[in-house]
């Protein structure tokens, strides 16, 4: 597994931690084109009969994907979803709206409860 942090970019932001399942670097019309790879495997409550490739990326993993899309510095993400019964992919772009409400949440919760509680204990 690679971590990757986004300390290269910004000191400050070196908290900030992804790890990808793939990185994508092609050329598409001789242009430079970045992304990334996530692969989810549908688990539905261990009930397979139930796991089918859905139509559009589960909201609850939105969050995750614009994370690693910034967190890189790539552009848009492959988003493979595989079932038993079928598989999905689906392509996401990056919203810098998004991540910078999304950040400043993961901000707020980082610096206010996660890292004191780490000095606390380590």
């Amino acid at each position: 597994m690679n971590m990757h942090n986004k300390s290269d970019a910004d000191p400050e932001d070196n908290w900030l931690v992804a790890s990808p399942d793939g990185i994508v670097d092609s050329l598409v019309y001789e242009l430079p084109s970045r992304g990334i790879l996530e692969i989810k495997c549908s688990y539905f409550n261990g009930d397979k009969s139930r796991a089918y490739p859905g139509t559009r990326i589960p909201v609850y993993y939105i969050p995750q994907a614009q994370g690693l899309m910034e967190i890189l510095g790539r552009d848009w993400m492959d988003f493979y979803v595989w079932t038993p019964h079928g598989s999905s992919l689906f392509r996401l772009d990056r919203d810098a709206e998004y991540w910078y409400v999304l950040k400043t949440a993961l901000s707020d919760l980082w610096w206010k409860h996660v890292q004191p509680a780490r000095e606390l204990y380590m």
